[in-house]
């Protein structure tokens, strides 16, 4: 499915859940400091929960949209593949030259062990690398370039609530606060948007790739 405009604009399950969810969270950072609203997300734990929350975080890495790519990769869906590395490729740059401009203190940094006692000893950071955080910048931005070319609209928003799910783990492990992971869900839904749309206006970008002239068709031709 050629990702252009019209693509976007046909998407609107996911483009009116993603817009409806940033609204109501921006709203809640606009009347509660930050450290409130990390207590009241983190009301509940669960041991079950924390397995969980400890395996679905990793779906917010690098390497997870890494792995996507390889399987669009071997599915020879070249238009995909390019879109995923190019939004992978400048949301990261976007969340590693922001993190370092801002500075942000993670929860562990400021907030004790007496206080909150479900930080994970080996797991949860501290430092002054929580905003944005680069795992929700990572899976919205995954998660947008997959809705923008899924022809099912229900599919789009199992992509949307996948991704607020990864999202919200880092704030149940204590890695962010909320206002972090908002941050960098709108960064990746931002990044994928423009590049969807700065793509589309250029005819470089909206040629017919063709396998006998890309890179990968050609690698995986040596492999044969």
């Amino acid at each position: 499915m050629k990702i252009n405009f019209q693509s976007i604009s046909e998407n609107k399950p996911y483009v009116f859940s993603c817009s409806t969810l940033f609204t109501v969270l921006s709203l809640l950072t606009m009347f509660y400091d930050k450290v409130t609203i990390f207590f009241f997300l983190n009301t509940f734990h669960h041991q079950w929960i924390d397995f969980g929350m400890l395996f679905i975080t990793n779906c917010g890495t690098g390497l997870f949209s890494l792995l996507v790519l390889g399987a669009v990769c071997l599915t020879k869906n070249w238009r995909l593949a390019r879109n995923i590395l190019l939004t992978f490729l400048v949301s990261g740059a976007l969340v590693q030259t922001l993190k370092p401009l801002y500075s942000a203190p993670r929860p562990k940094a400021i907030i004790s062990a007496d206080a909150y006692s479900w930080f994970f000893e080996g797991i949860t950071h501290s430092g002054l690398t929580s905003f944005p955080s680069g795992h929700a910048t990572t899976i919205f931005a995954l998660a947008t370039v997959l809705a923008f070319t899924s022809k099912k609209k229900y599919i789009t928003l199992v992509y949307f609530f996948f991704a607020t799910l990864v999202a919200y783990s880092r704030v149940y492990l204590g890695q962010h606060f909320m206002e972090d992971v908002l941050a960098g869900a709108i960064l990746g839904t931002l990044t994928t948007t423009t590049l969807t749309i700065f793509t589309s206006r250029f005819t470089f970008f909206n040629k017919q790739l063709s396998p006998k002239k890309q890179f990968f068709s050609q690698w995986t031709s040596n492999l044969r």
